[in-house]
């Protein structure tokens, strides 16, 4: 019984619906685990499947080797009950289970491993799933050279894929609240498994470099930014302090801060740490990227915005509240100047840049209009400056939606008044 209540954790918390012989591996994981052992015995899937069909679970889930999920959302609060998952957060319950079996399961694998066997290993995994992903949603598990270092490749695969999203789920220092905490015996496994040079970091950094550049480059991902989804800085894993942005891994900024590291420096978007940072709505790692760091406020992406700009976007008051405190601390003559010049109409005659980036973002403002899906470069352009009668540049945006974040707040209105930005002109323009 206790090996079926280990399977329907798993099968309740992963994040999409598991193969077979990823339910197996992460069922064997979770039993040592349990069971404080080292060693994990394997499970078979046929063994599985019929174990679990003698527990009567199959009027609970359906069960195939290649997709086991529940059957209804009503199926899991009855499984629930019947078999002593428990009654509060199930959900989340499930989460932790697959995130402590994924961590005990990758830690086991690439434990004694040299730095070259690791990233071997890495860089396999992440072909695997690079392959897997072109094979437009077949669940068929392809396994290379992985197979000398893994008992099921499949679940190896399944559990580097989401070693990000757990990590900021259930972080290193505890999770959110103070609710269900990775176990003590984990948590020093997870931080090994982060750090520079080791496994998670190494995957990540095969994992986005093998993506095709036409990927890489889009504004597409830059929309869905999201821990959740994992990194999506394709250098992620040689510069310290995007890693520590990316992942709310603050132990990163000490590592950056004892190498030679850049503190400007940037990822395919043009974005540096405090962007990053900003898009995860990390107020903390703002924090500390302003003050331990120092990063710089003005620095602008690939599309013209700065981090002011991007926490105005997101519509996060405290985001902008903390960023205008830093600049209200900080700033001099020159700074201010600076931050006010933000603001203030283009030279005359100056036309501002108009990107790829630029065309995609007027086609998300501009998302109920069904012609303009198939808009031309030029034609966005065209449509942008004869509608409106403006010029399109980031700048402009940018502080238009800085004044609309802070109408909305008027604490962060006075803020704005306290850097020498006058509501009037910005309300006119």
């Amino acid at each position: 019984m206790e090996l079926v209540r280990y399977a329907l954790l798993m099968v309740l918390g992963a994040r999409r619906p598991l193969t077979l012989v990823e339910l197996a591996s992460s069922v064997a994981a979770y039993r040592a685990l349990s069971a404080g052992s080292n060693v994990m015995e394997t499970i078979g899937g046929k063994e599985l499947l019929e174990r679990l069909y003698k527990a009567g679970c199959l009027k609970y889930i359906a069960a195939s080797y290649r997709r086991v999920t529940f059957l209804s959302c009503d199926d899991v609060r009855e499984a629930a009950h019947e078999y002593g998952l428990g009654k509060d957060m199930l959900k989340r319950r499930g989460k932790l289970a697959v995130a402590e079996a994924s961590t005990f399961y990758i830690s086991q694998q690439v434990k004694g491993m040299e730095w070259e066997e690791i990233n071997h290993v890495a860089m396999s995994v992440a072909s695997d799933v690079v392959k897997l992903r072109k094979t437009n949603g077949s669940r068929q598990h392809l396994c290379s050279s992985v197979r000398n270092f893994a008992i099921h490749a499949s679940f190896l695969c399944y559990a580097a894929e989401h070693s990000a999203s757990q990590l900021s789920e259930f972080p290193i220092h505890g999770a959110q609240n103070g609710s269900l905490k990775l176990r003590p015996s984990l948590q020093e496994s997870q931080q090994q498994l982060w750090e520079p040079g080791n496994f998670c970091l190494r995957y990540w950094y095969h994992r986005l470099n093998m993506a095709p550049p036409s990927v890489r480059g889009s504004y597409v991902p830059y929309q869905a930014y999201s821990r959740a989804n994992g990194p999506i800085s394709d250098d992620f894993g040689t510069k310290f302090f995007i890693a520590a942005a990316e992942l709310g891994y603050q132990a990163f900024i000490t590592t950056g801060l004892e190498h030679p590291e850049n503190r400007n420096e940037t990822n395919q978007y043009g974005h540096n740490a405090l962007h990053i940072a900003c898009i995860h709505r990390d107020i903390a790692m703002v924090k500390i990227l302003l003050v331990v760091v120092d990063v710089d406020m003005f620095a602008r992406d690939n599309l013209g915005f700065t981090p002011f700009h991007l926490a105005a976007h997101l519509a996060e008051p405290e985001l902008l509240q903390v960023l205008f405190d830093s600049a209200r601390a900080r700033f001099g003559p020159v700074e201010l100047q600076r931050f006010r010049a933000m603001f203030q109409e283009s030279r005359p005659g100056c036309r501002p840049s108009f990107t790829s980036g630029h065309t995609q973002l007027l086609r998300r403002f501009l998302s109920s209009r069904n012609d303009t899906a198939a808009l031309s470069h030029w034609e966005a352009w065209t449509l942008c400056t004869c509608s409106h009668r403006y010029l399109f540049s980031a700048t402009r945006m940018g502080s238009a939606m800085i004044y609309l974040a802070c109408r909305r707040h008027p604490e962060l209105m006075q803020a704005l008044h306290g850097l020498g930005i006058d509501e009037r002109q910005l309300q006119q323009r």
